[in-house]
């Protein structure tokens, strides 16, 4: 009696190798290219008497990006978009500016690719917005406190009999570590 190995080791000749390789290769490409078909579909926001209206994902993506980057503490935005169902869902990759609150420019972000969706295309649901912060641009600055006139000296800011105010501008480099 032959075991399962020895009954499918004809399997194992060329001919056959051949055959398998030939499918995996081809279901491969056969996902490959429908997922670039799924990707690149216009999106049908809304159904009309008439028919339907659908929109390019280039014109789509330029349109979110343009809301995105308009918001103040925003330096790049760049806007990808999603179908969840019947609901459009929008992923953001963002440079926020260092000294922004993050969830502020969250808040306006949302609002304003929410408002400009609806405005210029009638989507009335946009859910769910993915905001993803790649980069904090420049150096964030620290708060002042708001009564600057009663800042005590602080340690190393004495020299002899005086004090130097900590807000006094100095010129020369390195004038921070200068002794007198």
């Amino acid at each position: 009696m032959k075991t399962t190995i020895e009954s499918l080791e004809h399997l194992l000749r060329v001919p056959y190798l051949y055959y398998a390789a030939v499918a995996v290769v081809l279901l491969v490409a056969l996902y490959l290219f429908r997922s670039y078909r799924r990707a690149n579909q216009g999106i049908v926001p809304f159904k009309t008497q008439g028919g339907t209206i659908e929109i390019a994902p280039q014109t789509l993506r330029s349109v979110m990006q343009n809301a995105a980057n308009s918001v103040e503490g925003i330096d790049k935005a760049a806007c990808r978009h999603f179908m969840k169902g019947r609901n459009v869902g929008v992923k953001v990759a963002v440079h926020l500016r260092a000294n922004h609150r993050l969830k502020d420019v969250e808040t306006m972000i949302k609002q304003r690719i929410r408002a400009t969706l609806l405005d210029q295309f009638g989507m009335e649901t946009v859910d769910p917005i993915h905001i993803r912060v790649t980069r904090i641009v420049g150096d964030p600055v620290a708060s002042v406190p708001k009564d600057s006139d009663s800042m005590e000296a602080l340690p190393g800011d004495e020299f002899e009999d005086e004090t130097i105010p900590r807000d006094s501008e100095d010129d020369r480099p390195y004038s921070d570590d200068t002794r007198l």
